[in-house]
C-alpha cells in the first residue's frame, strides 16, 4: 500500500514574520533616507537664498556707489525670504592703496540664533566725498 503525503502550499508563520520584519526594516530605512534628502534640499535652498542676498547687496553697492551706500548708513539688516530670516552685515574699510576699499559681506541665518553663515570679501575702487573735501 502506498501512502501519499499531503504537501501544504503557502508559507509558515515564521517565514511570514521574517518577511514582514525585512519589509518593515527596509521601509524604515527608505523613509529615513527620504527625510535626510528633504532636509538637505531645504538647507541647500537656504544657502542658495543667502548667496543671492549677498550678491544682491554687492550689486546694490556697485550700482549706487560706495559713497552713497555708506551715507545711507545701513550696514546691517534683517530680511525675510521664504519664511526664513537672514541677517546681512557689511564692513567697509580703506585698504592700503588710496581709493581702494575692502568690502566684507556676511549673511547669517536663522536670525534669532544664527546657525549658518556665509561670507564674501571684495575690493572696490571708489573715491568717497569725505576724501574729496579734505
Amino acid at each position: 500500500m502506498i501512502i501519499k503525503r499531503k504537501h501544504n502550499k503557502g508559507f509558515s508563520l515564521i517565514e511570514a514574520l521574517v518577511a514582514a520584519m525585512i519589509l518593515s526594516a527596509s521601509t524604515i530605512t527608505l523613509g529615513a533616507i527620504c527625510c535626510k534628502c528633504i532636509r538637505n534640499s531645504v538647507l541647500s535652498r537656504q544657502y542658495y537664498r543667502a548667496w543671492e542676498l549677498l550678491d544682491r547687496q554687492l550689486m546694490l553697492i556697485d550700482y549706487v556707489g560706495l559713497d552713497k551706500f555708506i551715507s545711507n548708513n545701513k550696514m546691517r539688516s534683517v530680511i525675510q525670504e521664504e519664511n526664513q530670516n537672514y541677517i546681512w552685515e557689511i564692513q567697509i574699510e580703506e585698504y592700503q592703496i588710496k581709493g581702494l576699499y575692502k568690502v566684507d559681506i556676511t549673511v547669517k541665518w536663522p536670525a534669532d540664533s544664527p546657525k549658518y553663515t556665509i561670507s564674501a570679501a571684495t575690493m572696490l575702487n571708489a573715491e568717497l566725498k569725505q576724501e574729496q573735501e579734505n
